[in-house]
């Protein structure tokens, strides 16, 4: 979750001779949910896209993703501990404008105890796809906080969301597999991808809602299999039949945990109360 717009469709602000996203970066910092500036922020995004349209239920595998992020930052606090100041205010400079704003980006894990030592960025997902795009999130947090940590480093944690063997694809070439519990991080810049598997965040799960687990991983497998069987039309020379609405392939996969008014631990659950009237309280990760 973010409060201004944000991760989608922007590019990562990486050090090259490409164009930042900011001219400026003065200073960034981190906070907790809790931090005045920050529920201002909110509150303001949360009034300038107010919507009276019904919305929709949230899918198993939508509450899934919320529900493995919150076992990530459970099981990071057990190997390398678990920060609760999850939240990048940065004061920066964007392009065309003549004053400084801060911006405010929140992130799935900040790993560490005295001093942020990783930012973490959890795709449960059954698209490697999508695992592979949390990298510009990660380089983007990085640079940003490098200003004051400069020895902090990112990587993907990538669970794979149905029950099918492990698929090779271009956007995971650099994949590691994590199966003991720790992450092997690789010398150098780049961010790597951990991929963790499902079973080794259930024991942080709570048994009411690894029922919606195992709801999710059905969907995804439902998901993968109809992807493959259009695929394997398309390559015989036919045209697929569309997917079929049930099983929202590709938006179940994309929106597992980013939609913020779901969120009851997100200060948007309490202002929906206060602009609305409406409650979330679903167990949910701040996102």
């Amino acid at each position: 979750m973010e409060c201004r717009e944000g991760w989608n469709g922007v590019r990562a602000m990486q050090r090259s001779e490409r164009r930042t996203e900011f001219q400026k970066v003065h200073s960034a910092r981190l906070v907790a949910a809790d931090d005045a500036d920050y529920l201002a922020d909110c509150r303001r995004h949360a009034a300038d896209n107010r919507s009276y349209a019904p919305r929709e239920e949230l899918n198993a595998a939508s509450r899934a993703g919320q529900i493995i992020e919150i076992a990530a930052r459970a099981w990071m606090a057990t190997t390398a501990g678990s920060r609760n100041d999850r939240i990048v205010a940065a004061d920066v400079l964007p392009w065309g404008a003549r004053t400084y704003e801060t911006r405010f980006f929140e992130l799935d894990v900040v790993a560490g105890l005295a001093e942020p030592q990783a930012v973490l960025e959890v795709k449960w997902t059954s698209n490697p796809q999508v695992a592979a795009r949390g990298a510009g999130q990660v380089h983007r947090a990085i640079d940003l906080l490098g200003h004051v940590h400069p020895g902090i480093r990112g990587a993907v944690l990538y669970v794979q969301a149905d029950r099918g063997p492990v698929r090779a694809h271009p956007a995971l070439e650099h994949v590691v597999d994590v199966g003991d519990g720790r992450l092997p991080w690789p010398d150098g810049r780049r961010v790597p991808i951990f991929r963790l598997p499902v079973e080794l965040l259930v024991s942080y799960v709570p048994e009411g809602d690894r029922v919606i687990l195992e709801a999710a991983r059905d969907e995804a497998d439902a998901s993968v299999a109809a992807r493959l069987e259009r695929a394997a039309v398309r390559e015989a020379g036919g045209t697929p039949e569309p997917a079929r609405p049930g099983l929202r392939p590709e938006r179940s996969d994309v929106i597992a945990y980013r939609d913020a008014d779901q969120a009851p631990a997100s200060p948007f659950a309490m202002l929906r109360e206060l602009l609305d009237g409406t409650s979330r309280t679903a167990h949910s990760a701040q996102r």
